[in-house]
């Protein structure tokens, strides 16, 4: 009986050490668990839609979303920072990396630039700076208001025409999920030295669409494996541009209205010294009311380059006055060829309505011809304002280039 009373009572002992042991990890998960959500307004981030200064003349909000950052980043296990409802008008902020984990940026409310240009030192607002594995998302919107104006007039200092609302920089394996923007002072999202970056179900949008009035969407420069699907872009200049050093780059899912369409090989100067671009497919996309469609443009350049293994395919025009286009020499430039080799690139499946006759223009230079260019199965109807034109005859220009078509094209050819 002795024997037995004393196992009864080891046992009721393990029970209870068992029961707080588990309550000890219950209170440390809880704890762990509450501690790794960040919210700015913790931090004093204000959202009232006025800007907030210190008495250094920082903005304040913009010091509030850095340290609620700093304390994400510096956490063990998965993070969240948190944007609530409300409207925070901020400078340039710094989401700068390695961080210990994963972090999550959830953006709830409205983003607004300073109207003080005078506070973004490099030109830059939202910046993913040297982190690996992070996420930004949310139902929230990012506004520019393109383009603030000093709040001092005797400032001679402008927005610069490369600002972007959102950067990555010397990124890897981030993601922008459902992220809104609006009205960006040049780029809604610059993507560079990056790697393994996912852009999806976003929306861009810019209130003026007029052509080349700077508001980009998305720059990809010196990155590789990015993705691009499922999103709405309205701009007045490129919807998509892929640059110099860019490969393995997937566009799909994605409408573009107004603009330019989706351009390969363009570069702004200053950009990555590495003009090839390699590996890009763009398919599945719609293009609504743009000056161009699918098009290869590569600026003029000192060195060799190549723009090679491009798939444009399963494409559909809208209205779209040049819906396939290559033109080696962008912008022309006297007395400086353009180097860069065109080769291996298809269009496949392109079909809807333009406003040309020629909807089809490859304009390379005698330096340097295009060749492997295939066209398959594009078929375009023309239309005007007033509706479709009777005689939908179409026709290609070829200069310098070698152009294969075949499938049904309803006898398209270059002229």
């Amino acid at each position: 009986m002795a024997i037995k009373r004393e196992l009864s009572c080891k046992n009721l002992l393990f029970v209870l050490g068992l029961a707080f042991f588990l309550y000890d990890v219950t209170i440390v998960v809880a704890h762990t668990s509450e501690s790794s959500i960040f919210d700015v307004t913790k931090f004093d981030a204000k959202g009232n839609g006025k800007p907030e200064y210190t008495e250094d003349g920082e903005n304040s909000n913009s010091l509030a979303f850095i340290q609620a950052w700093q304390k994400a980043c510096n956490s063990i296990g998965p993070s969240k920072l948190v944007i609530p409802k409300g409207t925070f008008v901020v400078a340039q902020v710094l989401f700068a990396g390695p961080c210990q984990s994963h972090v999550t940026v959830e953006l709830h409310g409205t983003i607004l630039a300073d109207p003080d240009p005078s506070v973004f030192p490099n030109q830059e607002l939202i910046v993913f700076q040297q982190v690996e594995g992070a996420t930004f998302t949310g139902t929230g919107a990012i506004n520019v208001n393109q383009p603030p104006l000093a709040a001092d007039p005797e400032k001679d200092f402008v927005f610069s025409e490369i600002m972007p609302s959102i950067k990555f920089s010397n990124a890897t394996s981030c993601v922008v999920d459902g992220i809104h923007s609006m009205n960006p002072s040049a780029f809604h999202l610059l993507v560079e030295n990056s790697h393994n970056i996912s852009i999806i179900n976003t929306n861009f949008e810019a209130t003026t669409v007029k052509p080349n009035t700077h508001s980009n969407a998305i720059y990809i420069s010196g990155s590789s494996l990015v993705a691009v699907s499922n999103s709405r872009i309205k701009s007045g200049d490129d919807c998509i541009t892929v640059s110099g050093g860019s490969s393995d780059i997937s566009i799909t899912g994605v409408t573009c209205v107004a603009g330019q369409g989706i351009s390969v090989g363009a570069q702004l100067d200053g950009f990555h010294p590495d003009y090839n671009v390699k590996k890009v497919t763009v398919k599945s996309c719609t293009f609504k009311g743009t000056q161009f469609g699918a098009r290869i443009n590569p600026r003029p350049t000192d060195k060799p380059g190549e723009v090679s293994n491009i798939i444009f395919e399963d494409l559909t025009m809208d209205q779209t006055l040049n819906p396939i286009v290559i033109k080696q020499d962008y912008p022309p430039i006297p007395d400086k060829p353009n180097y860069a080799k065109i080769t291996n690139v298809h269009f496949k499946n392109i079909r809807g309505t333009t406003t040309s006759n020629t909807p089809l223009s490859f304009a390379c230079n005698k330096a340097a011809p295009c060749d492997g260019i295939e066209v398959v199965d594009v078929f375009l109807n023309i239309t005007s304002t007033i509706g479709k034109i009777a005689n939908n005859i179409l026709s290609a220009s070829c200069a310098n280039a070698k152009v294969v078509f075949s499938g049904k094209h309803d006898g398209l050819n270059c002229a």
